[in-house]
């Protein structure tokens, strides 16, 4: 993995191998810093021509209500324009928080259709099942 971004709240790794970028996301991020990393991020995603993304967010704390509005609102419809076509997240333990991830992400998917996500529990988890789909799709 090829570490292309660091900040104090995240960390993005590029597997080329994957056509991947992985993210690690931790700590409460305020929301004019979550915007720029959000920024960065697209913009990392469009010059490296990532299609899948896996987003380790169980060491961050939750979202603002003007962050997860950005996240719905801008973020996720740019991440269709920058050419990303699966979302996994690695979520931490707790059962609150998966259900709201999961609501979050049903939501997305039934408004736009566009994006595969899917939730895991560890982070090998979620690149295991990107290899094993990346292999199906090229067989």
């Amino acid at each position: 993995m090829d570490k292309l971004f660091e900040s104090e709240h995240c960390v993005v790794h590029h597997m080329p191998e994957l056509d991947a970028a992985v993210m690690v996301l931790k700590g409460f991020i305020p929301h004019k810093e979550y915007v720029e990393i959000s920024e960065r991020r697209l913009e990392l995603f469009r010059q490296k021509k990532i299609r899948s993304m896996v987003t380790d967010i169980r060491g961050m704390k939750v979202l603002s209500a003007e962050s997860q509005k950005f996240n719905n609102e801008v973020f996720i419809p740019a991440l269709y324009q920058v050419g990303i076509k699966r979302s996994y997240m690695v979520a931490p333990d707790d059962t609150f928080a998966k259900f709201m991830l999961d609501r979050s992400n049903q939501k997305v998917v039934q408004r736009d259709g566009k994006l595969k996500v899917e939730l895991f529990a560890k982070l090998e988890d979620a690149l295991d099942f990107l290899r094993e789909e990346l292999l199906v799709k090229h067989a």
